[in-house]
């Protein structure tokens, strides 16, 4: 597998997991108000969805950095159709090699945002994720995308 397939479905489960927590977090809020009128299967939506953090495999980390443009990366200058420009870091952990115990993953996460934030003063700096080492793959652009700039 090259690089350009290896991120492409990197973004793909990025993604994937967005929007599944997405549909969690709205099943939860549904479950809320379920609750007044049947509680029983308020309790077997909440124990699914609280045994649905065990079947992850992975975790993905993205960052997102803006390029220096005109253009301000505002809603308001999307909706306008304005281009901005952004490349992605993306970070794929195992869940097996995140620690499970609560002073193991804080120092984790502790060291995973250190790491992000030299990644990302290296962008500010160079206005590009591919210095220092950092693999970069570029995403050609297709049919799709004239459709979208086009709509």
């Amino acid at each position: 597998m090259n690089i350009n397939q290896h991120l492409s479905s990197t973004l793909f489960l990025s993604y994937t997991c967005l929007v599944s927590g997405l549909i969690i977090n709205f099943l939860q809020l549904c479950s809320c108000l379920i609750w007044p009128f049947n509680k029983q299967l308020f309790r077997k939506i909440s124990c699914y969805l609280a045994l649905a953090i065990k079947r992850l495999q992975s975790i993905s980390d993205v960052t997102v950095g803006f390029k220096k443009t005109d253009v301000k990366p505002t809603l308001l200058s999307i909706l306008k159709g304005r281009a901005c420009q952004a490349e992605l870091f993306v970070e794929r952990f195992p869940i097996s090699e995140i620690p499970t115990d609560t002073e193991g993953s804080n120092n984790w996460i502790h060291e995973l945002y250190c790491e992000k934030n030299k990644i990302y003063d290296s962008f500010v700096q160079y206005d590009t994720f591919a210095g220092n080492g950092l693999p970069s793959t570029e995403i050609s652009h297709n049919y799709y995308d004239l459709l979208i700039e086009l709509g």
